[in-house]
């Protein structure tokens, strides 16, 4: 098990930072404190990827329409 830094963690996800920071904070993924610096462990990092096509999440789409 390897701990990675939040920036490192956040590019595997494919998220941004403050993203990855805003998880930690909600207890979304598990973090571990070394100094001031949250750590992420690559199995917890790895176990929270999406898969490449998606998986089951939903997609909404709104639509707007303005007629003068």
């Amino acid at each position: 098990m390897e701990l990675l830094r939040l920036s490192k963690a956040a590019k595997r996800l494919g998220v941004h930072p403050v993203t990855l920071r805003l998880w930690a904070d909600s207890g979304k993924i598990p973090v571990t404190w070394v100094g001031r610096e949250r750590r992420f462990s690559s199995v917890d990092v790895e176990a929270m990827k999406v898969p490449a096509g998606g998986g089951d999440r939903v997609r909404l789409e709104g639509l707007y329409v303005r007629v003068s």
